[in-house]
């Protein structure tokens, strides 16, 4: 499925009540995917793949979003942009997020809390980062 028959199917099976076509418009622009939305899957580069998958992830207004290694694999530049769109995100929106990470920056430019792993514990105390 193109890009935008993949987040109109989500919605749809989600039971999205609004307007699917505009929300459909809404995630495209939100995730930086104009231009894209007849193109198939497999025809996008790797960082337009991820933003298609956050897209999907956030297609529904989800109370709870769980991102692993969101902009793991990503050059610095797209890195940037998808960091910036996160962290417009999780202002606006009051859901709350997990947002797995091997890069401290990254947890601390969005986060408004954060737990780190030692030996597979996390520590008692998380840090305040706003």
């Amino acid at each position: 499925m193109s890009v935008a028959r993949t987040l109109g199917f989500v919605l749809k099976h989600a039971g999205y009540d609004g307007d699917r076509s505009a929300r459909v418009r809404e995630l495209v622009a939100q995730c930086r995917l104009s231009g894209l939305e007849d193109r198939l899957p497999g025809r996008l580069s790797g960082g337009e793949n991820r933003r298609l998958g956050l897209a999907r992830a956030i297609a529904c207004h989800p109370d709870l979003l769980l991102l692993d290694e969101p902009l793991g694999p990503l050059d610095a530049e797209l890195r940037e942009e998808l960091l910036s769109l996160l962290a417009s995100l999780h202002a606006e929106e009051s859901w709350t997020t997990i947002h797995v990470t091997h890069d401290p920056g990254e947890a601390r430019r969005i986060a408004t809390r954060t737990l780190h792993m030692t030996s597979g514990r996390l520590e008692p105390e998380g840090q305040e980062t706003r």
